[in-house]
């Protein structure tokens, strides 16, 4: 069985948790960059210079697990106007790796990735309403981000999915 059709065998509720539990354990792939290099690229369009915050990730993440999305997912979202505010901060970074204005290595992109489409599968099936979105991407991300840096192995993470 493939990782999405493994996924999909799950509950939306159980995607979700796992797609946090692993953009978790990527997190220290991103703050560990973070402490070494500035989080800064130029637009080539119009040159301005932009930097993220370096905690945009973990707050994203507390936020949505701080969120009611994962206690009951038929009330509105606790904290719906901060998650739109995160989500908001990921656009220009996203656009500024897709068109080359900002280079990362493959972990820190995937880790990146991973926690973005974290939020905006959360914020697209929801417009704020939690529907059958998979979070597969995010999980696969964060994966390949956790391969890739080696912070964990295939076994690891297999045992990881089977748990």
């Amino acid at each position: 069985m493939t990782l999405h059709d493994y996924i999909n065998t799950l509950s939306k509720e159980a995607q979700l948790k796992l797609a946090i539990r692993l953009a978790k354990l990527a997190l220290p792939i991103w703050d560990n960059y973070a402490k070494k290099n500035k989080l800064a690229y130029h637009e080539s369009v119009v040159g301005v210079k932009h930097t993220l915050i370096k905690d945009l990730l973990q707050e994203t993440i507390e936020t949505i697990e701080s969120s009611s999305i994962l206690q009951n997912t038929d009330i509105p979202v606790e904290n719906e106007d901060k998650l739109l505010l995160l989500y908001r901060q990921f656009s220009d970074p996203v656009i500024a790796l897709q068109d080359n204005d900002w280079q990362l290595p493959d972990e820190v992109i995937q880790t990146f990735y991973a926690v973005y489409n974290l939020i905006d599968t959360i914020i697209d099936s929801r417009q704020i309403k939690f529907s059958g979105t998979s979070f597969y991407v995010s999980i696969n991300q964060a994966i390949n981000a956790l391969e890739t840096s080696e912070t964990l192995t295939f076994d690891e993470i297999n045992k990881l999915l089977e748990e």
